[in-house]
């Protein structure tokens, strides 16, 4: 899987960003939001056979955040991501940061008992995953939101009216994750163990 997050203008050049001038985003979302308005039908994603502009990319990422704020899930909260990587990878990533909440990827390939115990400690609202691992995404006991079922939002080029732009509740974070190397975390210790991914 391929994505394509630098800045192109209309004419298809990449525009070197200004850091920190003058509406420069300063999120992964609003970059793609911003990259959207200018260049919606420019390719954003490859996975394998399937390609996704920045439109539609944009439009399913809202998806996922308008179903998961319906759920109450939103700001501090943290969403397990149990997907293959595919057309669906992305805008799932991006709709969790949307919504206001932080991911914890959790690989479909793991054994059981690590994804229970992994979702568990995390202690994540729910589980953006497909209809073909359902099963295995129960096994985190977190209610599951299938990407089959989430219906696209509005998208960038359609307005803000209805738009959901989440801030994440947890300061500069927008993803956990647990090494192999990493122990359970003691009773009545605070999740320490656990890795932040961050932005500046």
């Amino acid at each position: 899987m391929t994505v394509d997050v630098a800045r192109i203008d209309a004419a298809g050049r990449r525009v070197p960003a200004a850091a920190g001038g003058p509406g420069t985003p300063g999120r992964v979302h609003e970059a793609i939001e911003a990259q959207c308005r200018r260049t919606p039908e420019r390719t954003a994603v490859v996975a394998g056979t399937s390609r996704l502009s920045y439109a539609e990319l944009d439009r399913r990422a809202d998806g996922v955040a308008r179903t998961l704020a319906g759920r109450g899930i939103g700001r501090g909260d943290l969403v397990g991501i149990c997907l293959e990587r595919g057309e669906w990878l992305l805008p799932a990533l991006v709709g969790v940061w949307k919504s206001g909440a932080a991911y914890v990827p959790l690989d479909p390939a793991y054994p059981a008992e690590r994804l229970r115990f992994m979702a568990e400690d995390a202690a994540v609202a729910a589980v953006v995953t497909s209809a073909a691992l359902r099963e295995t995404a129960a096994l985190t006991g977190a209610g599951a939101v299938l990407v089959g079922d989430v219906e696209p939002g509005e998208g960038a080029p359609r307005g803000s009216e209805n738009r959901v732009t989440g801030s994440c509740g947890w300061p500069g974070t927008r993803g956990t994750l647990r090494t192999s190397s990493t122990p359970p975390v003691p009773p009545g210790r605070p999740r320490a163990w656990w890795w932040s991914t961050a932005t500046p």
